[in-house]
């Protein structure tokens, strides 16, 4: 239950990313594209996760966290951090439409 909950949170950050993302560029070129970003972003985030987890390394490390000293792996750590950076590329392209349509 807690790696189905672990899935959930992913998918979820990668989806408001990608809501974000497509309000920002509704807001700045003044078309509807808030739910075709969102899907598209949840299908790329749970591709990345499969692709991450492949891995039986990796696939510990995602689920079960790291042990001790060891070292992170970037790819994990680039699919928790995408989607915020996704956030906030929607939040500054949503504040560019609203100051300058």
């Amino acid at each position: 239950m807690k790696n189905v909950l672990l899935i959930l949170a992913l998918a979820t950050l990668w989806w408001l990313g990608g809501w974000l993302v497509g309000a920002g560029l509704s807001a700045y070129f003044g078309v509807q594209w808030t739910l075709q970003c969102g899907l598209l972003n949840v299908i790329a985030g749970m591709v990345m996760l499969l692709w991450v987890t492949r891995d039986e390394e990796a696939q510990r490390m995602f689920y079960e966290g790291p042990e001790g000293n060891e070292p992170g792996m970037p790819a994990i750590a680039f699919l928790w951090v995408l989607p915020f950076s996704l956030m906030f590329a929607g939040v500054i392209w949503w504040l560019m439409g609203q100051f300058f349509k």
